[in-house]
């Protein structure tokens, strides 16, 4: 059974992510139609993201860089490294993704986002 307490953290974050973020989208490319002849396409789904920044004691320059986005998401969706993040039309290749969660229940996702 899940901790109340790790539930109401839960709902905490991703109540003041939807107030304080923005909308963006997570955006997957699938293979549909024969695997002899496949078509790809893209399945956006609707994020909430909150901007912030990296430390600079994080940028190391391989893992981190110079420019690339630090953005937190409620725990609605879960980001895979196979997703894009398209912020303002512009897609982002997704990095370093640190779960926040407490025991059972995920609170929220840290994720890296690079041009």
């Amino acid at each position: 059974m899940a901790n109340p307490a790790h539930l109401r953290l839960a709902a905490t974050a991703t109540r003041l992510i939807k107030k304080n973020g923005r909308a963006a989208e997570l955006v997957q490319t699938v293979n549909t139609g024969p695997s002899y002849d496949p078509e790809q396409s893209e399945v956006a789904t609707p994020v909430v993201i909150v901007q912030t920044s990296f430390d600079a004691s994080e940028i190391n320059g391989s893992l981190v860089q110079e420019g690339d986005l630090h953005v937190l998401m409620d725990s609605s969706v879960k980001p895979t490294g196979d997703m894009r993040l398209r912020d303002g039309g512009i897609d982002y290749s997704i990095i370093p993704i640190n779960q926040i969660k407490p025991g059972e229940v995920e609170i929220l996702y840290k994720v890296g986002a690079r041009i």
